[in-house]
């Protein structure tokens, strides 16, 4: 019966609750107004009947009390006297008055005890009138046998008679009394019970309001205040999206109750997936970091290598410079050529062995290039990846925002985590792009490095052609000393030639150099970002881990 009641509409429990009400309210009107018209029928019973009954028998008797006092008294008066015809008058106008009062009384409603002492009375006064008036004619007569008889028949028959007529009168007082007050008993018990009645209809209504208030209040500030404490626990409690509301009845707040925990369930995806997104991006962000470290070491090595081979460089172009010079000298060394050809011809060994370290030093600093250029691929797709993550985060935030707005004042709490959401999204996606920005340009140094280690291997490869040509020179020095002065020049020329490819040796290796120490730049660069993203993953984390999303074990 009180599920039936729960599942109601509110409007439809308001009406019963109302519509309980008005009837209670019916009730003791209809009870109040029985009572009062009882109460007002025995009320006009004893104004209207009983007070005028009594009047009219007293004022009879009074009027034949007084006729009775003026038969007495004209029989010792003088006939002829003013005051006999006084008696005489006073006696008809009571004898008229006491007989009109007299019918009066019987027009009016009776009980069954009154109507025997009204007949009882009739024959007992058509008696004694009877007697009055032979009372009266025979004191008219004026003689003393007249007014002997009047005497007796006063004193005798009449007296009987008119007491027999005072005793009815005094009976009929005495029921009309009792009545009155049977009727005056009857109105207090009406009064009593319609007092009781409505008392206990008020009382009854009483506790059926009560009641309905209760339990329609509880109907709806029950939900109500449910809603509000799990608003408050994800606004600003332990934001437990595991917890459910119950849906105990099927009205608005059934309704209320089941839509709300659809949102939560909403809710609870959403942030589900923002904790898995979250996580995600703080995997990424460290792998970025270690890759950002691997590429600053890498550039590092790279740059002392570049250093080296400069080294190398600068030391071949000297020797290459002393060699020109000592070519110069030999015209006045003339003598000394074959000593100074088998020294040139160390000398020229010397350079092929340098020429052979140079382009080790450049193969080598072109695998670390292409082993740089496949990292930087690497880290370019890690950072699609964590573009794509803030893409999909920024639109699980924007639907947030629209539910929470859906939501209304209930949907403000998490509207401002969805907007630091997006806020941190939109954050990541800067970092993304500036580290792919960095990436980029990156990639494009390193490529003009390779192309320039291109350049200085095939410069190098010149160089050491040339190294054997004057080798060959040399031995040709020491075969014929007559052909010194045309070698050296040749050798001079060469050696000409050597020192120009030296300097462009010498400037590509500083351009890798540069490139190397930009490399090792945009690395930290990398790195920081990498830190800068790491720090906002774990702010997007703490903020997500502020929900629960999974359902707490219960203690044993």
């Amino acid at each position: 019966m009180l599920q039936w009641f729960r599942d109601l509409k509110i409007t439809h429990k308001l009406i019963i609750g109302f519509s309980s009400m008005l009837v209670i309210m019916i009730v003791v009107g209809i009870s109040g107004f029985i009572g009062m018209g009882r109460t007002q029928g025995h009320l006009t019973e004893i104004y209207l009947q009983r007070l005028p009954s009594l009047d009219y028998i007293l004022q009879a008797d009074r009027d034949l009390y007084q006729l009775i006092v003026a038969e007495r008294s004209m029989i010792f008066a003088d006939v002829r006297s003013d005051v006999f015809q006084q008696f005489i008058a006073d006696y008809e106008e009571n004898m008229a008055q006491s007989a009109e009062r007299w019918e009066k009384y019987k027009e009016l409603n009776h009980t069954e005890a009154e109507l025997p002492l009204i007949e009882k009375f009739d024959r007992i006064r058509a008696v004694w009138e009877v007697i009055s008036r032979r009372i009266v004619e025979a004191r008219s007569e004026d003689t003393r046998h007249g007014r002997q008889l009047a005497i007796d028949l006063s004193l005798s028959e009449g007296h009987d008679q008119f007491n027999e007529m005072r005793e009815c009168l005094n009976q009929l007082t005495e029921i009309i009394v009792e009545q009155a007050g049977i009727e005056n008993l009857e109105a207090r018990r009406d009064y009593r019970n319609t007092v009781i009645i409505v008392s206990l209809v008020l009382l009854s209504g009483v506790l059926v309001g009560f009641v309905l208030m209760r339990v329609i209040g509880a109907s709806v500030t029950r939900p109500v205040r449910k809603v509000v404490d799990m608003l408050h626990d994800i606004a600003q409690g332990q934001g437990d999206l595991t917890r459910r509301i119950d849906v105990e009845s099927r009205d608005e707040m059934g309704e209320l109750a089941k839509w709300f925990n659809l949102f939560v369930d909403k809710l609870h995806e959403i942030v589900r997936q923002l904790k898995i997104a979250a996580n995600a991006l703080a995997a990424a962000s460290e792998e970025i970091s270690s890759t950002a470290i691997e590429m600053a070491t890498g550039a590092e090595e790279q740059n002392q290598q570049t250093s080296e081979v400069a080294t190398s460089v600068q030391e071949v172009a000297a020797a290459i410079v002393l060699n020109s010079q000592n070519a110069h000298q030999t015209t006045d060394i003339a003598r000394s050529a074959t000593s100074r050809a088998k020294a040139g011809t160390d000398a020229m060994h010397d350079t092929q062995q340098g020429m052979e370290a140079i382009v080790r030093s450049v193969v080598e600093t072109h695998k670390v290039i292409k082993a740089l250029l496949e990292r930087l691929e690497q880290i370019s797709d890690v950072v699609w990846t964590i573009d794509d993550i803030a893409a999909q985060t920024k639109v699980l935030a924007l639907n947030a925002s629209i539910e929470a707005a859906n939501a209304g004042e209930e949907g403000k709490g998490f509207a401002i985590v969805a907007n630091e959401v997006r806020r941190l999204v939109l954050r990541t996606t800067e970092a993304t792009q500036n580290i792919e920005d960095t990436l980029t340009a990156i990639q494009k140094e390193i490529q003009k490095s390779s192309e320039s280690m291109d350049r200085v291997n095939e410069v190098v490869s010149q160089g050491k052609k040339a190294v054997v040509r004057a080798e060959g020179v040399f031995q040709e020095i020491l075969e014929s000393v007559s052909q010194a002065m045309s070698m050296i020049q040749q050798i001079a020329t060469v050696s000409q030639e050597q020192s120009s490819g030296a300097e462009e040796i010498s400037r590509s290796v500083s351009a890798i150099s540069a490139v190397s120490q930009q490399s090792a730049n945009g690395a930290d660069q990398l790195a920081a970002s990498a830190r800068q993203l790491n720090l906002q993953t774990t702010e997007l984390r703490a903020l997500v881990n502020e929900f629960t999303i999974e359902a707490q074990a219960q203690p044993d």
